[in-house]
């Protein structure tokens, strides 16, 4: 599956309202990356137990290098 094609995928996710889509801000191909945007608004007592991360809304991203493994 070409790159291009897999972007036109998450872009139909995304407005089909995939959740986890959203996330994903652009991909960075030649230099195999992808860089997913957050928003701290969207934060979850469960994960961040002690509101470490909440606060006013911010945007913020994460750049993953796609060569490396989990």
């Amino acid at each position: 599956m070409s790159w291009s094609e897999i972007w036109r995928m998450i872009k139909e996710e995304k407005r089909t309202g995939n959740p986890l889509a959203n996330y994903i801000h652009k991909l960075l191909l030649k230099d195999e990356k992808v860089v997913l945007m957050f928003d701290n608004a969207d934060d979850d007592a469960e994960l961040d137990p002690e509101g470490m991360f909440s606060g006013s809304s911010k945007l913020f991203t994460i750049e993953l290098d796609m060569k490396l493994s989990a």
